[in-house]
């Protein structure tokens, strides 16, 4: 009898999970990476609060077979170039700076294919190339924003969430996104895979921030990168992985392999060992 092939889709966020210094991943993690999308069986989705325009240029040779989940799932690029769109409410834009400049914090309102900053060294991170300064003398566009990145909003925080149709998620790095009401990373995988998928579709989901919470509860297997997340802990479909990119490609490549779903621990992190079997690091 020939063995069942389980078809897979497989969930990648950036920042955290598949790099840790905010530039593009490492030649081990881009290895992995590439077996994967390769795969006959396997459909990769990169999911991020980053913009499609980081994706191209980070996966560029891999374009043609990566759909992308952008701006913490407001804005969506399939593999054939369909684009869906989720904007802010522009009366809630126009609040949410009015509250930001009063209180002198620094943001970017990202449209896509441009971000407009507050001020020319807000949310370095987030480069130059596509960066235009607030214009004097006029007001920011409010109509079309899909995020609005907050660099430590602190009071503010509870303020800007109570806007109406807004939704504020937080990072590890203290910045907070505003995206609009019903935007997640969960929700536009669950409707880029729910007209495409085959029934018996796995689904795998790499993540470690607040915004990758809801997809990593979906998955069928599930890999948490670094120390947050602990309410995940003894969930039988999680396994936790060492912030480090070796870590990561080891689990990656295990995909491939078939690897098993392991008991997911704080403590005792997936981690290669010196034969290619998997062994528990303390």
């Amino acid at each position: 009898m020939t063995p069942t092939i389980t078809p897979v889709t497989l969930v990648c966020d950036l920042d955290g999970t598949l790099t840790f210094d905010r530039r593009r991943p490492a030649p081990v993690v881009l290895r992995a990476f590439a077996a994967l999308v390769h795969a006959p069986r396997f459909r990769v989705v990169v999911a991020t609060a980053r913009t499609p325009r980081c994706v191209r240029a980070w996966f560029a040779p891999w374009l043609d077979r990566v759909d992308m989940v952008c701006c913490n799932g407001a804005l969506t690029v399939t593999t054939d170039g369909e684009v869906r769109r989720r904007a802010l409410p522009a009366r809630s834009v126009r609040r949410a700076l009015q509250l930001l400049d009063q209180a002198g914090a620094a943001w970017c309102a990202e449209y896509g294919d441009h971000f407009v900053a507050s001020h020319h060294s807000g949310l370095p991170w987030m480069g130059e190339e596509h960066r235009r300064l607030r214009p004097r003398g006029r007001p920011v566009a409010v109509e079309g924003v899909l995020k609005l990145c907050v660099a430590e909003p602190g009071r503010l925080t509870l303020a800007l969430a109570a806007l109406e149709g807004v939704v504020a998620v937080p990072h590890a790095s203290g910045e907070v996104d505003l995206v609009a009401a019903g935007v997640s990373k969960a929700a536009a995988v669950a409707e880029l895979t729910g007209a495409t998928d085959g029934p018996g579709t796995s689904l795998v989901a790499f993540g470690n921030d607040r915004n990758d919470l809801e997809l990593l509860h979906a998955a069928d297997r599930g890999y948490v990168v670094g120390p947050l997340l602990t309410e995940l802990d003894g969930h039988p479909h999680l396994h936790r992985l060492r912030a480090d990119p070796r870590s990561v490609a080891w689990a990656l490549a295990g995909q491939l392999r078939g690897q098993p779903t392991l008991t997911m621990s704080s403590c005792t992190p997936l981690a290669p060992s010196g034969n290619g079997s998997a062994r528990t690091a303390v």
